[in-house]
């Protein structure tokens, strides 16, 4: 069994791949995260040069929805067949901050607010399909085995962000954001979409900045390997860890 692994140069972001071969017939794909802030191009060009038209994609890894991990999801559903998606547990918070910091990022870009709708629906797509497999917060979820890849696993982990003021209570205490608190406790993306353009871009910074700084919470790392590595396999094994700060 043969495996290439890929990180793929995409600028600011991340497009990692891995592919198992039996002999010339590939097997077994995984991706981890798929995006890029500043090289969209180069990212497109490259998820058409990895992989023909259908290509079945087992697992498609997100480790959270930031626009440099996300960016180039919407060509890779039109290019590929993406059997799962796996991905943090998808909490109001989770949603919130993910639509904040994408909504802040078209602003500090003068990107079209076009570019953030996309991105709202590209999170929308992903959260809401059948083929989904969340990870609830502060879990780990059990081994997914690799079809055809004798004893590979993914281990995905998505940390507790316990230690930090809870997003949607501090939106609360604002009278301006109340609306777009309750859009995000509903997962009413039509209605975020809506009314976050309406909200006082200053105060959505502010209740962001006090409640994340510069920390970044709900990322989920993979462990990509043997189940059992030993010293003869384990120059193999990979852990993938998006943005996620283990200090």
């Amino acid at each position: 069994m043969k495996l290439i692994r890929t990180f793929h140069a995409v600028g600011q972001g991340a497009f990692y791949t891995e592919r198992f071969y039996e002999g010339d017939k590939n097997v077994f794909n995984a991706v981890y995260d798929c995006g890029t802030s500043n090289k969209q191009k180069v990212l497109l060009d490259r998820i058409c040069s990895e992989f023909e038209e259908q290509t079945k994609i087992d697992y498609c890894f997100i480790s959270h929805f930031h626009n440099d991990h996300i960016s180039g999801i919407k060509k890779l559903q039109n290019q590929c067949v993406i059997n799962n998606y796996v991905i943090p547990a998808i909490t109001p918070q989770l949603l919130a901050e993910s639509a904040l910091h994408n909504y802040f990022w078209v602003h500090s870009t003068n990107n079209r607010m076009s570019r953030f709708d996309a991105l709202v629906e590209v999170i929308r797509s992903i959260m809401t399909a059948d083929n989904r497999i969340e990870v609830e917060e502060g879990h780990k979820l059990s081994p997914l085995f690799s079809s055809n890849a004798n004893q590979w696993i993914y281990y995905p982990y998505n940390p507790s962000c316990n230690s930090i003021k809870d997003i949607i209570d501090e939106l609360n205490k604002h009278s301006g954001l109340v609306d777009l608190a309750k859009a995000f406790e509903n997962k009413d993306f039509d209605r975020i979409t809506e009314v976050i353009k309406k909200a006082d871009l200053k105060e959505l910074r502010n209740v962001y900045r006090d409640v994340y700084g510069g920390h970044h919470c709900y990322v989920m790392p993979v462990y990509s390997g043997y189940e059992y590595p030993t010293v003869k396999n384990d120059e193999r094994v990979c852990l993938y860890t998006g943005d996620y700060d283990a200090s």
